[in-house]
């Protein structure tokens, strides 16, 4: 099974995670309104084995790019419950593979 994914610990401890051991599911989209592209911009993640469930959000759903590919990256906010303990954080999110290509290279 490949590895797809690794849970990261603040002292930079991982534990790798395979298909197997995690779920993402997208919850709400976002469409571009300069593009037409849509894009999953919300998230429930459950890691079984860690007790982890999260809700994934944007800090905003417009964060789209637009240079040599149209793809969508950006802040994300995290909450949920580790062990039924309250849990947040912070992240970024790069989404690739949505949008059609830009031409050339924009400024």
């Amino acid at each position: 099974m490949p590895l797809l994914a690794a849970l990261a610990w603040p002292d930079g401890t991982q534990i790798p995670l395979n298909e197997d051991e995690f779920s993402i599911t997208p919850v709400r989209t976002w469409t571009s309104p300069r593009t037409g592209a849509t894009y999953p911009v919300a998230w429930e993640i459950a890691i079984p084995s860690q007790d982890l469930q999260l809700t994934v959000t944007p800090l905003l759903d417009d964060q789209e790019m637009q240079v040599s590919f149209i793809y969508w990256e950006g802040a994300v906010r995290a909450e949920g419950t580790m062990g039924g303990a309250p849990v947040a954080g912070r992240g970024y999110v790069e989404l690739t593979g949505y949008g059609q290509p830009a031409g050339a290279y924009q400024r």
